[in-house]
């Protein structure tokens, strides 16, 4: 479309050139009285000078605005360039900006995962096992009953898998992951050790209250000196109020590990980590 626009300009120009410019030079000369001679070139120059002052100012014109238009180019030339530079420099740094970003994302990630497995299945293992460590004294006549025994036993389950919550905090893993950590998840840790730390104390209080009966069956029995000796002072009220502690720890545990285990399944998604830790199999000094 401009290429015609130019084509038609050009035209229309050589028509007006040919119109003034043929009879200019090839016209009759003029004949004016008093007038008649003189440098033909001079004659031609005073004769014309208007219309070579036109075109000589046309000339110019166009010169400049060909300048202009060549200058406009340069500048819109430079600018685009400049534009070039910048978005290659702004995808140059993005590039390295997200090159720093994954390096510090799988540097969390490895840390995420290290604590993830294989510690959140011992914790999902550890509050299942601590379900089933709630404890109901029964109807005793003394604190030596046969019938405590599957007390005690829930008592001694409670110690070990109370022990391993309470240390997960201070285990290297949770360590270096404790910033990447949410803040509910960071709390709910603290009450988990906290109220481990109480499971603990009072489950040990429970099964060293309970005396094994006076039987000798070769297994649970005692010699009845020792038997009197660790009768001595104990009464099934104390026995209920280490008792009823103890569940309220253990609740209060149960409640807090739960918290910190959907904050870990939480992290692990954030991270991509894949799995179930529900489904972990444990190593074999993990079991």
């Amino acid at each position: 479309m401009k290429s015609n626009r130019t084509k038609i300009g050009w035209t229309i120009a050589a028509a007006v050139a040919a119109g003034v410019i043929f009879p200019a030079l090839l016209g009759e000369p003029r004949n004016v009285s008093g007038q008649i001679g003189g440098d033909y070139w001079r004659n031609f120059i005073y004769d014309f000078q208007t219309l070579i002052a036109g075109v000589a100012a046309i000339v110019a014109a166009y010169a400049t605005v060909r300048q202009m238009q060549a200058t406009d180019v340069a500048a819109q030339d430079r600018h685009d360039q400049l534009l070039a530079s910048a978005r290659e420099n702004e995808r140059e740094n993005r590039e390295r900006h997200n090159q720093l970003v994954e390096m510090s994302v799988r540097k969390d990630r490895l840390i995420v995962e290290r604590l993830i497995v294989p510690h959140l299945f011992e914790l999902v293992r550890a509050k299942d096992k601590l379900r089933t460590c709630i404890i109901e004294i029964p109807q005793i006549n003394d604190v030596s009953d046969p019938a405590l025994q599957d007390t005690k036993s829930r008592a001694r389950t409670a110690v070990t898998f109370g022990s391993k919550a309470f240390e997960l905090k201070s285990r290297q893993a949770w360590i270096e992951a404790a910033p990447l950590l949410d803040g509910l998840t960071t709390f709910h840790a603290e009450g988990m050790q906290r109220y481990s730390s109480m499971l603990v104390e009072t489950a040990k209080a429970v099964e060293s209250y309970i005396v094994n009966p006076l039987v000798d069956d070769g297994k649970l029995g005692i010699a009845p000196i020792a038997y009197s000796s660790q009768m001595t002072g104990k009464t099934v009220e104390v026995l209920q109020d280490w008792a009823s502690a103890y569940n309220s720890a253990l609740t209060h545990s149960l409640r807090e590990i739960d918290d910190v285990i959907c904050g870990l399944e939480r992290l692990r998604s954030e991270y991509g980590l894949g799995g179930n830790a529900h489904l972990a199999k444990p190593s074999p000094d993990q079991s």
